[in-house]
């Protein structure tokens, strides 16, 4: 189980307006972090690991990521994902003019939740110091949680908690009906696939890496266990997948960092893409293994192929062996058959050759 609560921000810029990036994502987070540091911080050294309230002052929590003592988990990483997001729009006009409005997000994760105020506290304070090069100031009109308004600019400042959900994976109703999945990559994102960067990541990838983070997310900020121990059929529901459409592409982005005092050029993958997700082989959790290492595979007029790697003079290798041309078992619908072309790919990229 994770915890989670969103606030979302309606603001309007004031001033004489200026630019700001199209996507704004980087300019919110670098300005939150510096501004929310300036007033939770009352320490002259200003030396996070020096200070005795680290473990407890909302900016480290937030911002630093900090690892609990005796872990054994990403052990050789010095920090851990920080336990919030940024929920921003896709690119937006850099031209800001006083009085246009704008509306963004932030999620918090685990014990995260506790810090809300402090994150609207700080939301409050960079209207007043200004946003991007131009320092073009706003007014936050109010700030919601999806279920109730946390404050009202009208109201006089009076501020409520969000109300915090528990996030839980539970399996779908409709596991075995093809179904339709649309991503979209508001900002740029970058994915990595067997350690190298993917500038075009399909479901397998994207699913891989959200999982990942899931977890990761889970162990340090929630209780126990999100993601099941098997995911063997997401992945091969995902492997099997069929791209229906995709405007997927490449970006680079220029954006002036504060920190550095210089230009920096952000990239990512951007865009949306579709796929449908068709019915997958259901075997045991043994067969499912030797499938997956590539001891055998299935061919697309669905009969199985056995590595001829295997050794038919061992007891468990032969049994396999027997199984060389047979058919597989397959359901009436056609809709719900395990997708040819993910058969294809196994087994010129998974089936063990001699």
């Amino acid at each position: 189980m994770l915890k989670t609560a969103d606030l979302a921000f309606r603001i309007r810029f004031a001033g004489e307006g200026g630019r700001l990036p199209s996507y704004r994502g980087s300019t919110l987070r670098g300005a939150f972090g510096y501004v929310l540091k300036d007033v939770v911080c009352h320490v002259h050294h200003r030396d996070c690991p020096r200070c005795i309230l680290q473990s407890r002052c909302a900016y480290p929590c937030l911002f630093e990521g900090l690892a609990p003592d005796g872990r054994t988990f990403m052990r050789k990483y010095p920090y851990v994902p920080q336990p919030f997001v940024l929920r921003v729009n896709t690119e937006e006009p850099r031209q800001i003019a006083p009085g246009d409005v704008y509306e963004y997000g932030i999620r918090l994760f685990g014990p995260a939740v506790e810090f809300a105020p402090y994150v609207v506290f700080a939301v409050l304070e960079m209207g007043q110091r200004g946003l991007g090069r131009d320092r073009i100031p706003f007014d936050v009109l109010a700030v919601h949680d999806g279920h109730q308004e946390l404050y009202l600019r009208e109201r006089g400042g009076d501020l409520r908690l969000p109300k915090v959900r528990e996030v839980t994976l539970a399996e779908s109703e409709h596991a075995d009906s093809p179904a339709r999945v649309t991503l979209r990559f508001a900002t740029p994102s970058r994915l990595r696939t067997e350690g190298r960067l993917n500038r075009l990541p399909d479901l397998s990838a994207v699913l891989r890496a959200a999982l990942r983070r899931l977890r990761v997310l889970s162990h340090f900020y929630g209780t126990g266990e999100l993601i099941p121990a098997d995911t063997a059929d997401l992945f091969g529901s995902a492997e099997a997948a069929q791209l229906l459409q995709s405007t997927l592409r490449w970006h680079r982005i220029p954006r002036f960092s504060t920190r550095q005092n210089q230009e920096i050029v952000m990239d990512g993958v951007v865009g949306e893409a579709s796929w449908e997700i068709r019915g997958t082989a259901m075997i045991c959790p043994v067969h499912h293994w030797c499938f997956d290492e590539g001891l055998f595979s299935v061919s697309p007029d669905y009969r199985i192929t056995v590595s001829p790697t295997l050794d038919p003079g061992r007891e468990t290798e032969d049994r396999l062996l027997d199984l060389n041309g047979q058919p597989i078992r397959l359901p009436g619908d056609e809709r719900y058959r395990p997708a040819g072309e993910a058969l294809e790919w196994h087994q010129k990229n998974r089936l063990l050759s001699a």
